[in-house]
């Protein structure tokens, strides 16, 4: 359990990470993602998936203030696997489909990336850690969740660049970026990556490569917005609109920290307990020569999270951090208590002993999670029901005014006559001020 570490990527490492996929695939079905209602923001991303199969473009007939990614994702997952022979399953049904296995890789990708550097059982934890971060395996189940594939982009560009593969590295961050902007976070944890090796190998060129790779994905999704006649419209809401949205949401630093302890205490409440031995493991420790990328793109992300951080969903991105932390900071700790307290014929056997108990633990946390929106009280088919009810009355080709229910157009197949799914948090005001009328042109 406490096998050596290696740069190199062994065959029996390929084969844990793949056990860690499916163990995780199976564990997130079990909680049947398929059957689940539509809810709230991933519905948002859900109805515009759904959208792109039927020829709509984001922000020039939706309204959308993030990178499409997301969404994009969303329409392959839709367009893709209902084809599978056996699986019946709807378009709705397939991108949900696709953002559970997005939510199995991230653990598996974890492992890969802590076992280049750390001993089997802190890699092994890792990854059992990221999935009992609760707001990763419910973010996963609940549907198109741009921030899932965002984290999933970003951990296989860290993969890439420590195994020396920067245009690949550039290709996954620049993928990450495009579902949500923070991804460029990743980026730089692989930069640090590169650098790393760079002046060792006397040459800068691995870093042009890894910004060559970072630009394909913006530069298709560039020119496919601009050949749709969006591209301006992707300047006013992604850019423009989002630096209001950013500085609406703005907090004090100290507004940050107690947001973010807040959400902790909520979510989070083993990890809180689990924090300070890990850190007291991490700061007496030796130092990881292989904590680097990973570590730099946890800072990161959180120096943008104290820019704007919003709710829950905020923290869904923190979890390979917090995982990769506590398992290498526990395990530090447990062999160091070994070294200085068990009799010294009898440390290895401590240690090895204190290294089980860490993976049972960590096995332990990921079966048995508290987040209660992991269940759901209703079904789709039942939401369906309901939806159907508030149907009753109108004509089949009676128009609609959808605003911030967006599960009524999912179950209906009706699109609202506004492109813009919500109004609030500044979407009233950026509306009024771009509509020719102010207020009533808006309102036609």
């Amino acid at each position: 359990m406490g096998t050596k570490a290696s740069a190199r990527l062994g065959r029996t490492d390929m084969l844990v990470a793949t056990a860690l996929f499916f163990g995780s695939l199976a564990f997130l079905f079990s909680f049947a993602p398929l059957s689940r209602p539509a809810v709230l923001d991933p519905a948002t991303w859900d109805l515009m998936s759904l959208g792109l199969l039927e020829g709509r473009i984001p922000y020039r007939d939706v309204f959308l203030h993030k990178t499409p990614g997301g969404a994009l994702l969303g329409a392959m997952g839709a367009t893709l696997l209902p084809r599978l022979p056996g699986l019946g399953l709807t378009a709705f049904e397939g991108a949900h489909a696709l953002f559970v296995i997005l939510g199995a890789t991230g653990p598996a990708l974890l492992f890969l990336i802590c076992r280049r550097h750390q001993r089997l059982v802190v890699a092994m934890s890792a990854a059992l850690l990221m999935v009992a971060f609760d707001q990763w395996p419910t973010a996963s189940l609940e549907g198109v969740r741009p921030k899932v594939a965002t984290t999933v982009f970003g951990l296989a560009a860290l993969l890439a660049a420590g195994g020396g593969r920067a245009f690949t590295a550039g290709l996954a961050a620049g993928l990450s970026a495009m579902c949500w902007q923070p991804g460029l976070c990743y980026l730089g944890g692989a930069a640090w990556e590169l650098l790393g090796r760079g002046p060792r190998a006397g040459t800068s060129r691995p870093l042009w490569s890894l910004l060559a790779g970072a630009a394909v994905a913006p530069g298709a999704i560039a020119i496919w917005l601009w050949s749709a006649g969006a591209a301006a419209e992707f300047i006013d809401q992604a850019i423009i609109f989002n630096l209001s949205y950013t500085d609406w949401h703005a907090r004090s630093p100290a507004g940050t920290t107690t947001q973010l302890l807040r959400l902790a205490r909520s979510w989070n409440h083993t990890e809180l307990w689990l924090a300070p031995a890990a850190l007291a493991g991490l700061v007496t420790g030796t130092r990881s020569r292989g904590s680097g990328p990973l570590t730099m793109a946890g800072i990161l992300y959180l120096a943008m999270s104290f820019i704007s951080l919003q709710a829950w969903p905020d923290t869904i991105m923190f979890a390979p951090f917090v995982a990769a932390g506590l398992a290498l900071g526990l395990a530090r700790l447990i062999t160091a208590c070994a070294g200085h307290l068990a009799p010294e014929h009898l440390a290895a056997n401590a240690t090895a002993t204190g290294l089980a108990a860490l993976i049972l633990l960590s096995a332990l946390l990921a079966a048995t999670p508290k987040a209660v929106r992991m269940r759901t009280p209703v079904s789709f088919d039942e939401q369906a029901v309901f939806i159907s009810e508030l149907e009753d009355g109108l004509g089949k080709d009676d128009p609609v005014l959808v605003i911030g229910f967006p599960e009524f157009s999912i179950h209906t197949g009706r699109r609202s006559l506004w492109p813009w799914p919500y109004m609030w948090f500044g979407v009233d005001r950026f509306v009024v001020e771009r509509a020719e009328g102010g207020f009533s042109g808006m309102l036609g």
